[in-house]
């Protein structure tokens, strides 16, 4: 792979998405083989034909699994979507309130700066 890539590129680093289908190009092996057919029998046909890939269900079994998995998917985001609506719902509140007062307001009343609040608070669990 060093041969392909510049030299600044270390342990570590990204390549970008065109420089792994270059490389995937390149290569002469056997996983670089079922990509590259993988590629021009399925992926590039289905584009050229359609527009786009989409990875549809060849059985009815994998059609079942699919559904499944996306219903599973809805229900998680269903939960979280009820676990932040309160805090949602209560910054919409604070927002459009008029008697809002801001962290510097309330740290002057105790006579400190609203950093110094926010540490305070974050210190106790408040924040």
């Amino acid at each position: 792979m060093r041969k392909y890539l510049s030299q600044k590129v270390w342990k570590n680093d990204f390549i970008s998405e065109p420089m792994v289908y270059k490389l995937a190009f390149k290569a002469n092996n056997t996983l670089a083989e079922k990509f590259q057919d993988w590629l021009a029998t399925e992926v590039l046909p289905q584009i050229r034909k359609t527009g786009a890939y989409m990875n549809v269900p060849r059985s009815f079994a994998e059609a079942l699994r699919l559904a499944a998995d996306l219903e599973e998917e809805k229900q998680m985001l269903e939960q979280k979507v009820a676990e932040y609506e309160p805090r949602i719902t209560y910054l919409d509140t604070i927002l459009v309130s008029k008697d809002a007062v801001t962290t510097s307001q309330i740290a002057a009343d105790y006579g400190m700066s609203a950093v110094k609040l926010n540490k305070l608070l974050h210190q106790l669990g408040i924040q």
